[in-house]
């Protein structure tokens, strides 16, 4: 097993794919690696939400790769444009631009034991003439770096077709449509839904907010970078380093002990942020904004803008269910209507089906939708047991309440590298976790999330795994204690898998036969090249399979 001879295929060309991408090419020398992007660009989420006041809830200096700073932040909290610009800003450093197939989803994976390769189909959309063709290749390993945030969560009860004017998730936002002095009806107030609702409330005509659950809010200053800081920063690596370092601790130490309801840190900050809370909000609102359960079992939102937002007269908030949607508006449960001119659905992801747009079928002939039903098992968020080769970023158990999910995703790629530059080094084909690691490392994990806010917090969130009622979401410890159990790899939680026998003597027969059959073919139609080309591509392809290739 050669760097140079070694094919990656990496899914999602996002920032945990650009970093797998950055540091198999840096650090092992593998040149022969493709990203699969079903979108247009780069960007993952980032290009995908572009909703008004879209922006990240962690610091611009930590929400960046450790190995790529910017210097030039503009402010504490980026927005969703210049995160996409840092995106598009790494790709081209690292020259990555030419090993990305845009507009190309992966359909399937299936594992081949014969000749130790994943299957990938792919399914290719046309720029031009939107057609979609499908085609089949091989990749030795295989990334996963779609992200648990990719695929919109659309409630079953709110038909699109049912509303006669424009309706939109915030994660497929149509910048065509104009909201200025329109009556604009906001479903959810979660992340996405309290960032559109403190940036649109002063443009809109009326505004219509339909909460289910409040959520704790912490105020967000976001002050500016002034040109001699950024100066600093860039001529100064070191002083953006300590910066940088400065952040993460304080959210290490701070923030992950706030999580902790026993914590005595944890109920001062309960208590600060519920007297902050109260001195936004008037108090006939109190009761309906301000969270009975524990700090931090959901994720919390980081904005200044939404409370007031919510209190501007203006706005109209709606806590009755909403029982569907009508041509003109919502109709709730207790038979009002809300008439409505454009519709947001700002109702978050479908974390519970994990890429169910791509079938990914293992060693057993089980998918991982299969097994993923059971309960969502995976070895430090990154490998599955009975999936060889095949490693994921931000899987289960890896997610973070409290800091930035880069970090996990550097220590992660770290992980997979050594994998990865071992299987070289040894000529071993294939590497599986072993299920006595897995199943070590969830209980592990279940430990850990005894007792936190997020699993005992009162509290339904999208951390929570329906299967098994756990937050399997999320990493229950600091991303130090991460960084420390990812440093090294571990041989003895990984294993080598052996390869299936070929029955030779079929595959020489039918081979022989194709040959036969090409010749004879290319003889008859020799002046139709045409033809005798396609006949070449059908028995190439139908010898990769009796192969296994």
């Amino acid at each position: 097993m050669d760097a140079n001879n070694v094919s990656v295929a990496i899914i999602g060309a996002g920032l945990s794919g650009l970093c797998a991408a950055i540091r198999l090419k840096e650090d092992v020398g593998i040149t022969q690696f493709t990203i699969y992007e079903a979108s247009e660009d780069v960007g993952g989420t980032w290009l995908h939400n572009q909703y008004p006041g879209c922006g990240c809830d962690v610091e611009s200096h930590l929400y960046s790769f450790s190995f790529h700073p910017k210097p030039d932040w503009t402010c504490e909290y980026a927005n969703q444009p210049e995160i996409r610009s840092y995106i598009s800003s790494v790709t081209d450093s690292y020259n990555l631009r030419p090993h990305i197939r845009f507009r190309t989803r992966v359909v399937s994976l299936n594992w081949n034991p014969v000749s130790a390769h994943w299957r990938l189909k792919l399914s290719i959309s046309d720029p031009t003439s939107h057609k979609i063709s499908l085609v089949d290749t091989t990749a030795s390993i295989v990334i996963s770096a779609m992200g648990p945030l990719n695929v919109p969560a659309i409630p079953k009860n709110l038909d699109p077709k049912q509303f006669e004017g424009p309706i939109m998730h915030t994660a497929q936002w149509d910048t065509n449509v104009d909201l200025t002095g329109k009556k604009v009806a906001v479903v959810g107030n979660a992340a996405s839904g309290a960032q559109v609702v403190g940036d649109i409330v002063e443009k809109v005509g009326q505004l219509v907010v339909f909460q289910r659950t409040p959520n704790w809010i912490v105020p967000r200053s976001n002050f500016k970078y002034p040109a001699w800081m950024m100066w600093v920063f860039r001529n100064v690596p070191l002083v953006q380093r300590i910066w940088r370092t400065l952040l993460f601790l304080r959210r290490e130490v701070i923030f992950y002990n706030a999580f902790k309801p026993t914590n005595l840190l944890a109920r001062l900050a309960a208590k600060q942020y519920r007297s902050l809370m109260k001195q936004s909000i008037p108090p006939h609102l109190r009761d309906t904004l301000i969270p009975n359960y524990a700090f931090g079992c959901k994720r919390v939102l980081v904005s200044s803008s939404y409370l007031p937002a919510l209190t501007n007269p203006k706005t109209t908030l709606v806590t009755t269910s909403i029982s569907h949607l009508t041509p003109k508006g919502l109709q709730l449960t207790d038979t009002t209507h809300i008439d409505a001119d454009v519709v947001v659905l700002a109702t978050g992801f479908d974390v519970q089906h994990l890429w169910r747009d791509t079938t990914i079928t293992g060693t057993d002939n089980e998918t991982l939708a299969e097994k993923w039903t059971r309960a969502k098992d995976s070895y430090k968020g990154l490998a599955i047991h009975g999936f060889p080769n095949f490693y994921t970023l931000l899987g289960p158990y890896s997610g973070l309440a409290h800091s930035s999910v880069i970090s996990i995703v550097e220590c992660q790629v770290n992980y997979i590298v050594q994998l990865v530059a071992r299987q070289i080094a040894t000529n071993t084909p294939a590497l599986n976790v072993t299920r006595q690691a897995e199943t070590d490392h969830v209980a592990f994990c279940e430990k850990g999330l005894e007792g936190s806010a997020w699993k005992t917090g009162g509290c339904k969130s999208w951390y929570i795994d329906s299967a098994t009622g756990s937050p399997a979401a999320l990493w229950p410890h600091t991303v130090s204690w991460f960084w420390w159990s990812t440093r090294k790899v571990d041989w003895t939680h990984h294993e080598p898998v052996m390869t299936a026998p070929r029955d030779t003597k079929f595959v020489h027969r039918s081979l022989t036969s194709l040959l036969a059959l090409l010749v004879a073919l290319t003889a008859a139609h020799s002046r139709s090249p045409a033809l005798a080309k396609r006949v070449q591509e059908f028995v190439a392809r139908l010898s990769n399979i009796l192969l296994g290739r």
